[in-house]
Formats: structure tokens, C-alpha cells, sequence
């Protein structure tokens, strides 16, 4: 009897005894993922293609799979899932659907991954209690792949959502049992988006509900729940258009107003569809230095900058603009460009244009500390253009127009000053150059002006000393300018200088007749001719001043960065050579 007993016992060790199966809470179509199954999930009645579970790294993997069950209620789920740090990732085109019931439910952390796409189908119609897409009490992380979730009533419900970059779309129909479930109806939060946003319907918004201790988010439109197709897709890399303001590109995002760049105020905005830069009584400033300093930078082809109104593009410290495309300035308006005035000389130019510039029946006021205009093709056509560069003692062919490519083509308007001007051709190793040079022989560094062949002349009005009645003569000078009377005041006090410019001769004879009349010293003269005499150069000291032209327009730039001539600083008349 005792043997038999130890022969018992011994058998019971020695023979092979049967495995029970890990489960790994994991269910599709309500069938429990375990160690048995998992390394070929097709073996679970209703999955087809490729699907695998892999529980050391806690990752299921469809492969272009399919997932359909016909089952109701619980048993009925198409993916079921309590697996904290899951990762499903996807290959190829992958379906779950669940005719019957809810498409999917997650009650931990879930990441989809992968390159593929996944599209899941709840219910339809039915117990409305199953007709969702996704119902997750958990997180679920969407993460750089494709979703397509659908059901009956909510497409996704309940839980925290995280989209990041990923391209999903989801619907739910809706019930008139709930106005708050839908396509996003009665989620846990606000989801998160990381570089990607919903695009449709346009609109859309959050709106909370708050029940029982609970608190929910749908989203609606129009002032209901959304039913339609929500759509997320990642944020679009923004284009850059090969042009820099400040240093900052022009790009999709800030083209339609470029105030988004610090240093631009008024408006200016860019269109790529037509290549058009408009700028609309804009000022542009920047005090960067080199490159990142130059005011404008261009290389489109093709590139129109249209003018409204007056428009400003001032650099302290570097160029004003640079060029290497064709690019056609046009419009009604006025563009004032100014470089810097003094520094790094290689920076010290209004325009440089490596490429071809075309002035089309516009304004342009150009002026740098060395050159105004430098380098490359320049065409004048029926404008207004005033340069200035003030030259250097390094190089006798750099000035207002100094080594430009080619010798500038001008249609339908003229150099009108300084007279008697030519083009000096400078041959430098394979380049050729051509400066505007003067009668005197040298470059030119005054104001060249250009204007349209049936230009009018203009005359300027000039106050030379206001007598005994400086109070009349403000007035007087008010009236003709539009200035404040204290701005009026200022002006005239810093007599002698010019009060009005580009008036017509009948105009500019009436105006100085009244400032003669209450006994006013005033002249006229042709537009850009009269110059001061008899202004002492004063040295100016370092502390804080405040500038305005001899017309009163307060200037926002430091002394020694202005052009040559006549200014009043701290109130008094000072000349900057």
C-alpha cells in the first residue's frame, strides 16, 4: 500500500502536466489575447491578415488586418483593452468593426504609432449604449499615423485624447436623447494637439457640460453638437518665400500681415500668388547689424513691391535693401529707403541690387552712408527717384550712383540734377562698372534727381527770417503746412529753411507774397536748388536730442546716422556734413 502511494506520488511530479494560458487583458471580438494566441491573433475567430501581440514590449501590431464581429453588447467590442502603456502599431490598411456594438474601448494608457491607417466602425443603429467608435474611460495618444473612427451615436467618446501630428477623421451621428454626443461628444477633457489641429468643420468649439460630479467636452458648431466628419490634420510646414524683412523670412504663416515681424508697423502684406509685396503706408526699422540687419531682402523672380501712400525702410546699421531677382517697384505711393549712414562701409548702401530693378511711374527716395544705389541692372521708367550716397575716401567710384553692372535705361524720364553729369566706366579684373560722375570730375554724393520728361517744374518756398512777427508768420506757416502751431512755431523759428517743397510756381508765389505781406522775408525756388548759406557747423554732443527736419517732421534716428544737411537739434540749427 505504501509503495503504491509513493508510486502515486512521484507520477503526479513526473508526468507532464497541463499549462494554463496568460492572459494579457486584451480582448478582440470578445476573445482573450494570451499566451497561446498571441503570436498569430488570426487564430481568434473574426481577425484576418497579419496581427500579433507581443507582451514583452506590450505592443500589438496590425498589419493590414481586419478585426469584424457580429456579436452585441460587451462580447460584441471589436478591441478591448486595459493594458497599461499599450502601443498598437499599424502597417498597411487595417479595419475593426463591430456591427453590433462599440468598435473599440480603452481603460488605460494607449498610443497608436506607426505609418499605416486604421479605420474603426462601431455600430450604427442598436442599443445606442454601443453605437460609438472609440469609447475610452482611459488616455489614448494618437501619435504621427492615420485614423478613421465612425459610430452610430459618438465617434469618440469619454477620457483624454492626445492627437500629435497625425492625420484622423471622426463622426458620430448624434442622438436626440443627448445633445451633448456626437462626432467629440462627452470626452473627459479638451483633447491636446502637438503640430496638427482640426481643419474641419471650420469653427468648431469646445463647449462644457457639467453633471453629477462630472464634467464633459463635445464640440460643437452653429450652436450644436458636431455629427459631420471632424477632420485633424498636421500644421503645414510653413513656406518661405525667399524674402527677409529685418532678418525674418516672409513666410505662409506671417504673409498676410507682416506687422508679425517685430520692426514693421502700418501695413504691408505679401502675396505669392501674384508675387506682390504691397506696403500701405508701412515703416519698416531695423537696428541689427549686417545681413541680419539689412531692412529688405529679395530674391523672388518676378517680384512687384506696390506702393500706397508713404513708406519707410530705415536700417541704423546695415543696408537698407538688397535684390538679386528682377523685381519692379510700382504704384501711386512714395518708398523712403535709408541705410546706415556711418560703420561697417560694406553696409553702408541704400540699395544693392545683384539682380534687375525696375522703378515703374512710382515714388523711390534713396539714400546710404556710401553708396545710394549699387551693383546691377536698374531701369527708370516714367518716376520720381531721388539717390544719395555719400561716398568714401577708399574708392573714388562709389557714391549717389556708384558701380552699378550696367549704365541704368531710362524711359520717359531724365537725370534733372545735378547738371552736366556723366557715366564713368571702371574695368576691375572681368567686371565692368559705370558711377555717375559730376562736372567736377568726381563722383557724384549730392541728391541725384530723376523725374519724368513732361514733369512740371516745382518750386520750393523758402522762409529766410520771420522779422518782427513771428506770431503772424507761424500762422501763415500753419496754414500752408498742416502743422501743429507749436511744430509751425519750431519751423519757423529755424528760419532760414524751407517750409514747403514741390509746389507749383503760381502756388509757391501766393504763399510767399503772404509771408512777405506780414513782413516775412521769404523766396522761391526751383525744387531741389536752393541750399543754405551761412549755417555755423556746430558740435554735437552724445547726450539724448531730439532732431526734426527744417520742416518740422521729427526724426527718430540718431545724428550721426543722418545725411548730410541742415537740422534742428535740441532747437537749434545745426549742419551735418
Amino acid at each position: 500500500m505504501y509503495a503504491a502511494v509513493v508510486a502515486l506520488f512521484v507520477t503526479a511530479f513526473v508526468l507532464p502536466q497541463h499549462v494554463q494560458a496568460e492572459n494579457y487583458n486584451l480582448l478582440i471580438g470578445g476573445k482573450k489575447v494570451t499566451s497561446e494566441n498571441c503570436g498569430d491573433l488570426t487564430a481568434i475567430d473574426g481577425v484576418k491578415g497579419k496581427a500579433k501581440y507581443d507582451p514583452a514590449s506590450n505592443t500589438l501590431t496590425l498589419d493590414n488586418a481586419t478585426i469584424t464581429t457580429t456579436a452585441e453588447k460587451a462580447a460584441g467590442v471589436g478591441l478591448w483593452n486595459s493594458i497599461k502603456d499599450l502601443k498598437v502599431v499599424l502597417i498597411g490598411e487595417n479595419t475593426i468593426t463591430s456591427e453590433k456594438s462599440g468598435g473599440m474601448v480603452n481603460y488605460d494608457k494607449l498610443t497608436f504609432t506607426g505609418a499605416g491607417k486604421l479605420t474603426i466602425t462601431g455600430a450604427m443603429s442598436g442599443n445606442e449604449d454601443y453605437c460609438y467608435g472609440v469609447l475610452n474611460p482611459g488616455t489614448v495618444t494618437v501619435d504621427g499615423c492615420t485614423l478613421e473612427i465612425s459610430g452610430g451615436v459618438n465617434g469618440i467618446t469619454s477620457g483624454r485624447w492626445k492627437f500629435n501630428k497625425c492625420n484622423v477623421r471622426v463622426k458620430g451621428n448624434g442622438t436626440t436623447k443627448d445633445e451633448y454626443k456626437g462626432s467629440m461628444g462627452r470626452l473627459g477633457y479638451v483633447p491636446e494637439f502637438t503640430d496638427c489641429k482640426i481643419t474641419a468643420p471650420v469653427g468648431a468649439e469646445w463647449k462644457e457640460l457639467k453633471k453629477s460630479g462630472y464634467t464633459f467636452q463635445s464640440l460643437f458648431a452653429n450652436g450644436k453638437v458636431v455629427t459631420d466628419w471632424v477632420t485633424i490634420k498636421p500644421n503645414a510646414a510653413p513656406e518661405n518665400y525667399n524674402i527677409l524683412i529685418c532678418g525674418k523670412k516672409i513666410t505662409s504663416e506671417n504673409c498676410g500681415d507682416l506687422t508679425a515681424i517685430e520692426g514693421v508697423k502700418g501695413k504691408a502684406t505679401y502675396d505669392p500668388a501674384t508675387n506682390t509685396l504691397t506696403f500701405d503706408n508701412a515703416t519698416i526699422t531695423t537696428t541689427a547689424e549686417k545681413a541680419a540687419g539689412v531692412g529688405l531682402w529679395t530674391s523672388v523672380k518676378g517680384l512687384t513691391i506696390k506702393l500706397i501712400g508713404e513708406n519707410t525702410i530705415t536700417s541704423e546699421k546695415s543696408g537698407g535693401m538688397v535684390n538679386y531677382e528682377k523685381l519692379t517697384f510700382t504704384g501711386a505711393g512714395k518708398l523712403t529707403i535709408n541705410g546706415a549712414m556711418s560703420g561697417n562701409e560694406d553696409y553702408c548702401y541704400g540699395i544693392l541690387n545683384p539682380g534687375t530693378i525696375t522703378v515703374d511711374g512710382c515714388s523711390l527716395e534713396i539714400s546710404g552712408g556710401v553708396n545710394g544705389i549699387t551693383s546691377g541692372r536698374w531701369k527708370f521708367n516714367k518716376c520720381n527717384v531721388r539717390v544719395k550716397g555719400n561716398g568714401t575716401e577708399k574708392d573714388e567710384y562709389k557714391g549717389s550712383m556708384g558701380r552699378l553692372g550696367y549704365v541704368p535705361e531710362f524711359t520717359d524720364c531724365k537725370i534733372v540734377s545735378p547738371e552736366g553729369t556723366e557715366w564713368k566706366e571702371l574695368k576691375k579684373g572681368s567686371y565692368t562698372f559705370q558711377s555717375l560722375f559730376g562736372s567736377n570730375g568726381k563722383v557724384v554724393t549730392d541728391w541725384v534727381t530723376i523725374q519724368p520728361n513732361d514733369a512740371p517744374e516745382t518750386y520750393d518756398l523758402v522762409l529766410e527770417s520771420y522779422g518782427e512777427n513771428l506770431v503772424a508768420v507761424t500762422k501763415i506757416v500753419k496754414e500752408l503746412t498742416g502743422l501743429s502751431l507749436l511744430k509751425a512755431k519750431q519751423l519757423v523759428e529755424s528760419a532760414p529753411c524751407i517750409i514747403k517743397e514741390n509746389m507749383s510756381q503760381e502756388d509757391a508765389k501766393e504763399a510767399r507774397d503772404k509771408l512777405l505781406a506780414a513782413g516775412a522775408t521769404a523766396s522761391i525756388h526751383l525744387h531741389g536748388t536752393w541750399k543754405p548759406s551761412g549755417i555755423n557747423v556746430q558740435t554735437v554732443d552724445t547726450a539724448a536730442k531730439v532732431i526734426y527736419t527744417l520742416q518740422g517732421v521729427r526724426l527718430n534716428t540718431k545724428f550721426e546716422n543722418l545725411p548730410a544737411g541742415v537740422y534742428i537739434v535740441n532747437g537749434k540749427k545745426v549742419l551735418k556734413k
